[in-house]
């Protein structure tokens, strides 16, 4: 709710007319999902009696302490950010997991984040409240009309909150939405310097494939030799498509992931059928992802390992 939605909630002409109480409090709410705030119904002419009045018989229903459903418990979409907006100061924000939630980053909290960057504000049960100095103009979005920290944005206050694991889980669905380009977060990161979590974040950002094919394979490979693995060929034409590395007996394929190159949705179909056309084949294909070989090169040799001695055993049987 911007500003002029919460001091307008009610029209000069709805002023000037004769209206039921109960019919101008509809009205204000069906242009708010169903919900009115209590300060909204005092700016309207309703006495604080008259209200209480309504609470006491059911014709409205406490979301958030000030705030109401109006005739009915059951919060239709989006009533309850719509109502943590009328409740909190002008200027509040949707934000943290509200936010990524609303962006499909993950699913919506029960408890409703928001960003107050002006203004007193006191806690509410249902609300997780949330200060900022400033939020930079790039840094807000309106979603179904409403206002929410960027996808950016998002990242940089997830990071203060969420664990590592569920920090990556969001970023990597923004990128699978194409909703932000690493440069987009590393901006948000310098507009909110100080931030918790901001380390975890740019590390993650940064991460972005730099590791060439042959540093890759050397990688690899030594940590292959420490497990007792023989090298395999490279480079190696398979049918209609060419393998990074080939083991034939046991007839193991692994191929590199890079974010670059295998990061669009053309790309995730192409490298799926490749990978079904092999296995048809009979060959059984393992990717390794720049992010396993950086961070845990062992783990990854040691999987690889494992499928290279079951397909030796196989052939063995075979």
């Amino acid at each position: 709710m911007d500003k002029s939605s919460r001091t307008h909630a009610i029209t000069r002409a709805e002023r000037r007319e004769d209206v039921p109480i109960d019919r101008l409090i509809a009205r204000i709410a069906a242009r708010q999902r169903g919900v009115i705030g209590w300060h909204q119904m005092l700016a309207a002419g309703i006495s604080p009696s008259a209200i209480e009045q309504r609470v006491a018989t059911g014709r409205l229903h406490r979301v958030f302490r000030g705030v109401y459903l109006v005739g009915h418990a059951i919060a239709p979409d989006l009533a309850i950010e719509t109502a943590a907006l009328i409740v909190m100061p002008a200027g509040t924000v949707l934000s943290h997991q509200t936010a990524a939630g609303l962006a499909r980053l993950a699913d919506l909290p029960r408890v409703v984040d928001v960003t107050v960057i002006t203004g007193r504000s006191g806690s509410r049960a249902g609300l997780r409240v949330h200060r900022a100095p400033r939020l930079d103009r790039r840094d807000v979005r309106v979603v179904r009309g409403l206002p929410i920290t960027a996808a950016a944005r998002t990242l940089v206050d997830l990071a203060g909150v969420l664990s590592p694991a569920g920090l990556e889980r969001c970023y990597e669905q923004a990128q699978i939405q194409r909703v932000l380009r690493p440069a987009h977060v590393l901006a948000a990161l310098a507009r909110a310097p100080g931030r918790r979590g901001a380390g975890a974040l740019r590390d993650l950002v940064i991460e972005q494939p730099t590791m060439t094919r042959s540093r890759a394979e050397r990688r690899l490979l030594r940590a292959l030799a420490a497990c007792g693995i023989n090298r395999p060929d490279t480079n190696v034409v398979i049918g209609d498509f060419e393998v990074d590395m080939l083991w034939r007996d046991a007839r193991v394929v692994v191929e590199f992931d890079g974010w670059e190159t295998h990061g669009t949705r053309v790309a995730f179909e192409r490298d799926r059928s490749r990978d079904a056309k092999l296995q048809a084949a009979g060959y059984r294909v393992l990717r390794a992802t720049w992010r396993r070989l950086r961070d845990d090169p062992e783990a990854l040799a040691g999987d690889v390992a494992a499928t290279i001695r079951n397909g030796l055993s196989g052939a063995q049987r075979g």
